[in-house]
């Protein structure tokens, strides 16, 4: 229990930040939305921006490891297809507007990502030698690739759901609340 405890007080406060902005964000997502369909997408960018840093630095000259990452990411991409698949859309592309219903699966997922992405930085600060094994590396890059492919799979999926929804008016930009 105390290792526990001076781990969480040894991770940096803006840690913390990040969090409750992911919290933030997942709990608006369980109400149903409007918002401006270019929105959609600054969620998933910045995680995609972040994942690749963090690639970067694990992937060296191996190939492999590329095509591992790759493979996780149109995983997750293909799941995020699915699952938007069956959610209901409604389009204002007259003011470029998104209504999107709401679920606790956006809050489950960025408390995934967060989770795993804390326990690989904790890990990898405490054990450096097992997280570079290969099979360790290997299960990273495939769980975070996926992980972020699921969240640009969604938002591709709502963008193709926008285009292909019948026209509906919604509310104007002032009463639309941010998409995360």
């Amino acid at each position: 229990m105390e290792a526990l405890v001076d781990t969480l007080r040894g991770t940096p406060w803006w840690v913390w930040l990040i969090l409750a902005y992911l919290i933030v964000v997942g709990v608006r997502r369980s109400k149903t939305t409007v918002s401006p369909m270019w929105k959609v997408f600054i969620l998933p960018a910045i995680i995609l921006v972040l994942e690749l840093g963090s690639v970067r630095q694990q992937l060296g000259a191996d190939p492999l490891h590329a095509a591992v990452w790759l493979a996780g990411l149109a995983a997750g991409a293909g799941v995020g297809l699915l699952l938007v698949r069956s959610m209901p859309i409604r389009a204002d592309r007259s003011k470029g507007l998104v209504e999107i219903p709401g679920s606790w699966s956006y809050l489950v997922a960025l408390l995934l990502i967060f989770g795993i992405k804390y326990y690989f930085g904790y890990k990898t600060a405490v054990d450096p030698a097992t997280m570079s094994q290969p099979g360790w590396v290997m299960g990273q890059l495939a769980i975070t690739g996926a992980l972020a492919g699921w969240l640009i799979g969604r938002a591709g999926g709502i963008l193709w759901k926008y285009r292909a929804a019948a026209h509906s008016t919604l509310g104007g930009p002032q009463t639309a609340r941010p998409a995360g």
